[in-house]
């Protein structure tokens, strides 16, 4: 959560309809190789090494943890794969965030219990894969790997972030809110925290328009979408909403807009 020294302001939509479509508007070198160490210190681990293979199951760290948690370790071109799970319940997601030295090319995929790959990312830095969309509870497998398969790896460093979720169908989704594909924005405060995506920082920012964007409700368990915003304490914030519906009958209170602070006021 913001600190209580910057204005945070939450947004709560609410549909009374079964169906909805909610459209927000928001204004407002050259380097040397580092040679690799052959001591490693991986997360999941007491100064060692993360496991190469899924061969193994048992020896694969768990980590147990509600909410988030973050931590390092290293990629060596004699170990280049490691690998994390984490167990999910039936109405639980996970994501994963991963950051290295922009002069490699580190990969993470999460996989089944069967080793399946459910979602993976390879071109980008940070890398981001998620649950979401897929169905999937159980044994998560996380696997953290070099792109390239051979030396150099400038800096073996790596750090990683994994959030957990509330969902209402098991980390299922079909909707593409604010444009990601298969991601269904929080549905309460408390997946609000646990999102990777917020709070947007817009400290400083203004004057920032956002553009026009869109997300979407229903009444099969996603009858609320929320979004929270930091801003400075001399800084505003508008946002404006407009609908539509496949009933019919949709009027004017189709659709309830709201603005809180940090202490939900």
């Amino acid at each position: 959560m913001p600190n209580l020294n910057e204005s945070a302001l939450t947004v709560k939509s609410k549909s009374l309809l079964l169906c909805g479509l909610m459209i927000v508007s928001v204004l407002s070198l050259t380097a040397n190789t580092v040679s690799a160490s052959t001591q490693q210190n991986d997360f999941g681990t007491s100064g060692g090494d993360l496991p190469d293979t899924m061969s193994n199951p048992n020896a694969v760290p768990n980590i147990i943890f509600s909410g988030q948690v973050s931590g390092s370790g290293q990629l060596i071109p004699a170990s280049d794969y490691d690998y994390l799970k984490v167990s999910l319940g039936s109405n639980e997601g996970l994501a994963a965030e991963l950051s290295f030295d922009v002069r490699d090319d580190f990969d993470i995929s999460l996989l089944d219990s069967s080793g399946h790959y459910i979602d993976t990312s390879w071109n980008s830095n940070p890398e981001y894969v998620t649950t979401n969309g897929s169905g999937y509870f159980g044994t998560v497998y996380i696997e953290i790997m070099s792109n390239t398969h051979q030396p150099p790896i400038y800096d073996e460093n790596y750090t990683i972030t994994i959030w957990k979720f509330s969902t209402s169908t098991g980390g299922a989704t079909t909707q593409n809110d604010l444009g990601q594909t298969n991601y269904d924005l929080p549905d309460s405060t408390t997946a609000l925290q646990a999102d990777p995506n917020f709070p947007v920082t817009l400290n400083g920012a203004a004057p920032y328009y956002s553009g026009v964007t869109s997300a979407e409700l229903d009444l099969n368990g996603d009858d609320e979408d929320w979004l929270s915003f930091t801003l400075d304490a001399n800084e505003g914030f508008a946002i404006k909403l407009y609908y539509t519906s496949s009933n019919s009958t949709c009027s004017t209170q189709c659709f309830l807009l709201r603005i809180r602070d940090a202490n939900m006021n």
